[in-house]
């Protein structure tokens, strides 16, 4: 099933950008790179040059070219390209070169830098779902020649499907068209409202992954939808092999994936995460492993002012996980429970917090998603706004609330403080703005979260 994918829209301009360089498309497993570049490349280029390097085939290739003193030399790599790879009668600089998962070959990622300044007419995209950590683990390694091309590269980050894209992909394109439009003097109407709430709820519980959003449009029971969820899920747990970890580190990083759900959208303790008897050390080390490879994000605290946020290390991490399909599966929410129940009160509130920090991240396209949450410093009482945010060069902090209750009132201490503050209430309620003595509070419903930065801009 075909997806449109707001990344697209970048790839585009990088095809016919001056000075283009060779861009790596990252993410985690299974949030639909490959389908997605393979998709893009079909309909704007000449030919395809795809070169799958989890296929030891493929992969064999490229590595008999290794050599020790500097790695693979790129005319040895662009005839094997051509040899093995490029159809008869084809033109190389007509074609879309695309390394997939180049961390299994680790010494073709400096080529990336030569691709750049000797043979800038080529168009190459390499993507790799460990390659953070692959890169690290190599620099740990003291007989390593292999240096990553900063500089000469450009990144772009892919995430599951956004509540946009998900309303594109279920064939919502009027919704979408009008939420599209939205701004503070062309508030939704009561119907679009509704019906956009509607939809949001559908999301919340399924979520972004392609290939749950695809089995949902085609119709698929939820049994299969549910055998699909087993499948993703086990394939991390599998996947633990692949991430170079000694096997005493393994219990670690099954305890992390086993336990993340049941912790999705709160502050945690890296020390006895879960209930264990682990330590912080071990705890936080593969949490590290977890960031990396992009299943995780863990918000940090801070407490400034005014910009920027610097990150307090020591206070407690806020969990967001990779997509709240996957939480809700592994925690058991049901469809009912979502359409009876607002969404801030689901859990206290936790898959709130959840849903809209996986939204926060999934717009951060061209660096790896961070968040930040806001405290009150520890001296002066106790505060704490669920996440804050530059946008434009202000310091916004965004609450999660449900309606038009609640006091609001660490919102507002984080007005008091900051200097040049900008307040977002998300919540199920309509969008609208409101004066709380001298400061104003813009709320915005769940389902404009992919908008957040120009209505929160406008």
């Amino acid at each position: 099933m075909e997806f449109v994918r707001k990344i697209s829209t970048y790839l585009d301009k990088w095809k016919v950008e001056k000075g283009r360089k060779p861009l790596i498309v990252r993410g985690a497993r299974q949030v639909g790179k490959t389908f997605l570049i393979r998709h893009w490349a079909k309909q704007n280029y000449q030919t395809l040059v795809y070169i799958d390097l989890e296929r030891a085939s493929h992969r064999q290739l490229f590595q008999i070219l290794e050599r020790d003193d500097f790695g693979i030399d790129l005319d040895d790599c662009l005839r094997v390209i051509s040899d093995h790879f490029l159809p008869p009668g084809r033109d190389l600089k007509q074609a879309l070169i695309f390394f997939d998962e180049i961390q299994n070959v680790p010494k073709l990622i400096p080529l990336l830098r030569f691709f750049y300044e000797l043979r800038p007419e080529l168009s190459l995209i390499v993507a790799g779902s460990y390659l953070e950590l692959a890169m690290k683990q190599i620099s740990q390694s003291r007989n390593s020649n292999v240096a990553f091309p900063v500089g000469r590269v450009e990144n772009l980050y892919l995430y599951p499907l956004d509540f946009f894209e998900y309303l594109n992909a279920v064939g919502e394109d009027r919704l979408l068209a009008r939420l599209r439009s939205v701004d503070w003097n062309n508030l939704p109407t009561p119907d679009v409202h509704l019906r956009a709430c509607e939809q949001f709820d559908h999301y919340f519980l399924i979520g972004g992954m392609p290939e749950i959003v695809a089995a949902k449009v085609q119709g698929a029971t939820n049994d299969k939808i549910a055998r699909i969820f087993h499948s993703l899920f086990d394939g991390y747990v599998e996947d633990i092999a692949k991430y170079g970890v000694r096997d005493s580190r393994i219990k670690y990083l099954e305890h992390l994936l086993q336990n993340v759900p049941t912790y999705a959208g709160r502050l945690i303790n890296f020390e006895g995460f879960g209930g264990s008897a682990y330590r912080s050390r071990e705890i936080g080390q593969a949490f590290e492993i977890l960031e990396s490879i992009m299943l995780v994000t863990l918000a940090q605290a801070c407490s400034d002012a005014a910009l920027p946020w610097n990150p307090k290390p020591r206070k407690q991490k806020k969990l967001i996980a990779l997509d709240t399909g996957l939480v809700n599966f592994r925690s058991g929410v049901s469809f009912s429970e979502v359409k009876t129940t607002d969404l801030n009160e689901l859990h206290r509130g936790r898959l709130a917090e959840q849903v809209v920090g996986q939204q926060l991240v999934c717009n951060q396209l061209f660096h790896r998603g961070s968040l930040y949450y806001w405290i009150k410093d520890y001296r002066e009482g106790s505060a704490e706004v669920d996440f804050c945010l530059e946008l434009g060069g202000k310091p916004y902090a965004i609450e999660v609330k449900s309606g038009a209750a609640g006091s609001l009132k660490s919102l507002l201490e984080f007005g008091r403080k900051v200097t040049g503050a900008q307040l977002i209430r998300i919540h199920s309620g309509e969008m609208c703005m409101e004066e709380r003595g001298n400061l104003m509070i813009k709320s915005i419903p769940f389902y404009l979260l992919p908008r957040i930065q120009e209505i929160g801009l406008g």
